[in-house]
């Protein structure tokens, strides 16, 4: 509920990543975020390694958003299908008013369960962060003054180019698919291992 990400099993590279960019400040949260900075810098390089070596090797089963208790606290929710159909297939720039986006999953794999080293695991992800950040990845001068802060270390620019065709329709129902969806297809029942 308090927007923080589920760090298990995410992948070494990609947490030794952020908490560089945490330390050198190219990752700045605002809110409980920020303390993630001053935590990274007290860290040592090895530290870091050490951290994410730890966090990619818990697999324990994630608890997943309760979104029906989201939405009875009054946070809006978005329809999973909808969700589906963009993680899976993207949209057109002729059917979609702010323009083309590619499927999720042609980084992410398979319903968001990650791509490593480079892409994190966005499947089963916390409903709350995912909007969060969808959210930061997009910002504009106007989300900044709603508090979102503008989040730029992604690799060559990739999320700030999906994020900003994103309408804030795309973002709550591809989080509303992704916080819940299934890591594996009745094809394919074993998950890739994460390293």
């Amino acid at each position: 509920m308090m927007g923080t990400p589920r760090l298990a099993n995410q992948g070494q590279a990609y947490i030794v990543k952020q908490l560089a960019d945490f330390a050198s400040d190219k990752r700045v949260p605002t809110g409980l975020g920020a303390a993630m900075n001053g935590f990274a810098k007290a860290l040592s390089e090895q530290d870091h390694r050490d951290v994410a070596a730890y966090l990619s090797s818990i697999t324990a089963k994630p608890e997943l958003s309760d979104l029906q208790a989201l939405k009875g606290m009054g946070q809006k929710v978005g329809k999973a299908y909808e969700g589906k159909v963009l993680v899976t297939y993207g949209v057109m720039a002729k059917d979609h008013s702010a323009g083309a986006v590619p499927a999720c999953q042609s980084c992410h794999q398979y319903n968001g369960r990650g791509a490593y080293p480079m892409f994190p695991m966005i499947g089963q992800q916390k409903y709350t962060y995912l909007v969060s950040q969808l959210h930061n990845w997009r910002a504009n001068a106007q989300d900044l003054a709603n508090g979102h802060y503008a989040r730029t270390n992604d690799p060559e620019a990739m999320m700030r180019a999906v994020a900003k065709n994103l309408t804030d329709d795309d973002i709550i129902n591809v989080a509303t698919f992704l916080a819940t969806a299934p890591q594996t297809s009745m094809g394919a029942p074993q998950v890739p291992e994460q390293k």
